[in-house]
């Protein structure tokens, strides 16, 4: 007998009032995101992709755990799937055989990734409306603070006016008003 091999993946899906991610190893139900172990979200994937089907417990083990897997672990990890899930009939136990979902998942399409900052840069106009008048206000001001420093031009305490003078090699030497060389 040749190992069963799993079927296409099915990613992201809903299964009761659960949102399955296996991407991501998450199970998201009532708002509360629960992480999944690998072999917990490997689990979920196999009886996911053939829903309605009993998988035996020795194609389970095969699949999921590889060599390492005991009749066990198996059954620990679909109790804390059944727990996750918070609906037991979900996936149902076959007496002597294995275990199989009652539900057939629902797929959902993957979010379209956003950087984070693009988001908020795309809601800034309507987190900033009611705040357009003072907005306003503020950058008339600081146009006009411009205009008059402008208009004040070299007069300033923070500008410093600089003589050239020739120096001997022939280079132009850069001297503060005032000072000697």
């Amino acid at each position: 007998m040749s190992t069963p091999t799993a079927p296409p993946t099915l990613r992201r899906f809903l299964l009761g009032n659960a949102v399955c991610d296996l991407d991501e190893n998450t199970l998201v139900r009532n708002g509360v995101s629960l992480r999944l172990e690998p072999r917990l979200a490997g689990l979920l994937s196999v009886l996911a992709q053939q829903a309605g089907q009993t998988i035996s417990r020795t194609d389970l083990l095969a699949l999921v755990w590889d060599e390492d897997g005991s009749d066990e672990a198996l059954t620990q990890a679909v109790s804390r799937l059944r727990r996750g899930l918070g609906d037991k009939a979900l996936i149902e136990t076959v007496p002597r055989i294995g275990y199989r979902l009652s539900q057939t998942p629902r797929p959902i399409e993957p979010a379209p990734v956003t950087p984070p900052g693009l988001a908020l840069w795309r809601d800034l106009p309507n987190r900033l409306a009611p705040f357009r008048g003072v907005l306003v206000a503020l950058a008339a001001g600081m146009a006009g603070a411009v205009i008059v420093l402008m208009a004040m031009g070299r007069d300033t305490a923070l500008e410093q006016e600089f003589e050239i003078q020739n120096a001997q090699d022939g280079e132009i030497e850069f001297i503060p008003q005032g000072e000697t060389p």
